[in-house]
């Protein structure tokens, strides 16, 4: 009867154990899947501020090759003109913002390495969706190329981040 006892206690705490463990997962899981979430969020706002910042430039470009003028005043070096562009946008509240999130970014994704099995997809497809918005953020901090492959560059390059986010919403973070 004693060993009778000892056997159901046995099972009963390895049952209790390994429940345990998969609670402890599934909550661990659901708290990375918010990370991911939150971070996608922040990569998102990178590559909007980006693109912004991006899109200003073009419109500087075109006007002094096509307009000759940089800030209401005669131009035909576009790039004297860019780099005085350069000079004012990194004093704007854009790229303050820009350069915040990017800072907060880079710290997360090493936290992010740590992932549950259940996540490995989703995080490397984060890693390669910040590829694209670094590499788009280097395109706004330091234009170069020629006005139609840069806007082409950034364009390309903001669509298929936008895309790529949007798809790995639907495949990691909503209904989990």
């Amino acid at each position: 009867m004693c060993n009778k006892n000892n056997d159901m206690m046995k099972k009963f705490f390895y049952l209790s154990a390994i429940l345990a463990i998969v609670l402890v997962s599934c909550n661990s899981e659901k708290e990375y899947i918010a990370k991911l979430s939150n971070t996608a969020s922040m990569i998102e706002k990178e590559a909007d501020l980006s693109e912004a910042i991006a899109l200003h430039y073009c419109d500087t470009w075109r006007k002094v090759i096509y307009d000759h003028e940089y800030n209401g005043e005669y131009c035909t070096d576009f790039n004297e003109a860019l780099a005085k562009h350069q000079e004012f946008i990194i004093t704007t509240d854009t790229y303050k913002r820009l350069k915040q999130k990017r800072d907060s970014i880079e710290a997360i994704m090493p936290q992010l390495n740590d992932y549950p099995s259940s996540c490995k997809d989703a995080y490397n497809e984060l890693v390669s969706i910040y590829a694209d918005t670094d590499e788009l953020f280097r395109f706004a901090d330091e234009p170069r190329g020629s006005l139609s492959t840069y806007s082409t560059k950034t364009t390309d390059l903001y669509q298929k981040i936008e895309k790529s986010l949007k798809e790995f919403k639907i495949k990691h973070i909503q209904n989990k």
